[in-house]
């Protein structure tokens, strides 16, 4: 694994972002997180950046905190936010591939 997420929970106050959530990300696979507002997309991602710190649970990238001096000088990530793609948009381009 790259970079996982074990039994995380991120909490802003009262409000729980994230529950108890496990993820693993394989190498050379491409992984799109989609959800509706407010069901932690960001909040997982800014963990796996190392850019905010997980109420309960362990994040890892590359075998380390992201928060880590190590896991900072070996950072390989790339993000790429799409702020306006929606699934109909994909689901056409997907159907024009011959």
């Amino acid at each position: 694994m790259i970079a996982e997420l074990r039994g995380v929970t991120k909490k802003y106050g009262e409000v729980v972002a994230l529950a108890n959530l496990t993820l693993g990300l394989e190498p050379g696979c491409v992984t799109d997180v989609l959800g509706p507002n407010g069901a932690g997309k960001t909040s997982a991602i800014r963990l796996l950046l190392g850019l905010t710190r997980p109420t309960s649970g362990n994040v890892l990238l590359f075998g380390s905190d992201p928060r880590s001096p190590e896991a900072r000088r070996r950072r390989r990530d790339g993000c790429s936010p799409r702020r306006h793609a929606t699934l109909a948009t994909s689901t056409r381009r997907m159907s024009s591939i011959p």
